[in-house]
């Protein structure tokens, strides 16, 4: 090689080490906490950058929210594009006022900046729903349902089966309709829910005695699949009032069970015997009893003209006479328990 060009080399490498330094043939990897970061000619690591984000009325210029969000140097904020819009959702009744603010702004590596989103007052939307018998394409239930735009008619799910058990008899068809449609402010949309007839079920009832453990009655109600059986209170205590003598021992028993399409449950009622119901009579043993003298009681019946104080001492022994009459067809009382019932007999003397 001519000597006077590699002088010439030599010497452009001498004045490109002195100008650039021995970093120039450095290339390595340095391990951040978060990311590792390629460093060439000298570049430190990007550091992070903040952006505060504002969320404002349009209307009256009121800061609704304020959150910040950070990131990387350079990144763009449109990144976090879900996160603002979720912050803006939180916000019932509003949404983004697409006239106003902007996902512009950059993250500045140490530096914090700011960001403006504006919204304004929702105008309502409205999903008309209609319950549809799925065999015959029947409407038989339509009405509305009125909420702000962007949110779903799945959060209106109670309302639609509330709706939907009205119609008795009926059940969601699940084959078919959807929660699926979002309202859309000024606008009416529709949604379509399917239902079907309805498999029965019945609940067997038994009424017990509490004490003997005997059945007294048993029988059949028959409804719709997530009827409680306690909607037929009013028919079980027709049943127990049929039982005379009996009452409800609420112990034990209960109006839990619910009807399953197609199947049979059973309940079991427990009643026991109505003791309050019974009249209690005061009697006095006999022994004890004051029984008035014949002789007084002779004079007294037969004669036509009392005196006061002899009509008074009449009356007395005639109560006498028949709380005695009383007392003795009471000592003479038999009682026979057949076939689960009480006979009463009574010996006259």
């Amino acid at each position: 090689m001519n000597s006077k060009k590699m002088k010439k080399w030599v010497i452009y490498g001498v004045i490109a080490l002195t100008i650039l330094g021995p970093q120039t043939l450095i290339h390595e990897n340095i391990h951040a906490d978060e990311s590792t970061t390629t460093i060439e000619n000298g570049n430190e690591q990007a550091k992070k950058g903040t952006i505060e984000i504002s969320i404002i009325d349009s209307s009256s210029g009121q800061v609704l929210k304020s959150f910040d969000i950070t990131d990387f140097s350079n990144v763009q904020l449109q990144v976090h594009e879900s996160e603002i819009e979720s912050q803006i959702a939180s916000l019932k009744g509003y949404i983004l006022d697409p006239s106003q603010g902007s996902y512009a702004p950059n993250f500045v590596g140490g530096e914090t900046a700011e960001a403006k989103f504006y919204v304004k007052r929702a105008t309502s939307g409205t999903i008309n729903v209609n319950i549809i018998d799925s065999s015959s394409g029947q409407v038989l239930k339509s009405f509305d349902i009125t909420d702000v735009p962007g949110h779903l008619l799945e959060s209106h799910e109670s309302e639609i089966e509330t709706q939907i058990a009205s119609l008795k008899g009926y059940v969601l068809d699940k084959s078919q309709g959807s929660y699926a449609p979002t309202f859309i402010g000024g606008e009416t949309g529709e949604a379509k829910f399917y239902v079907k007839r309805a498999t029965s079920g019945t609940i067997n009832v038994n009424i017990i005695d509490s004490s003997s453990g005997q059945v007294l009655k048993s029988f059949d109600i028959t409804d719709v699949p997530g009827h409680l059986l306690k909607s037929h209170e009013s028919e079980i205590e027709t049943q127990i009032a049929s039982l005379k003598g009996y009452v409800l021992d609420k112990s034990q028993g209960s109006y839990a069970p619910t009807f399953i399409g197609g199947e049979t449950r059973e309940a079991k009622f427990y009643v026991k015997k109505d003791t309050d119901g019974i009249s209690k009579i005061n009697t006095t043993d006999a022994s004890n009893a004051q029984v008035p003298k014949n002789s007084d009681a002779k004079v007294l019946n037969h004669s036509s003209e009392l005196t006061e104080s002899q009509a008074q001492k009449k009356s007395s022994i005639d109560k006498d006479i028949k709380s005695q009459k009383i007392i003795a067809i009471e000592k003479n009382r038999k009682v026979y328990h057949i076939l689960g019932k009480a006979l009463v007999f009574y010996l006259i003397v």
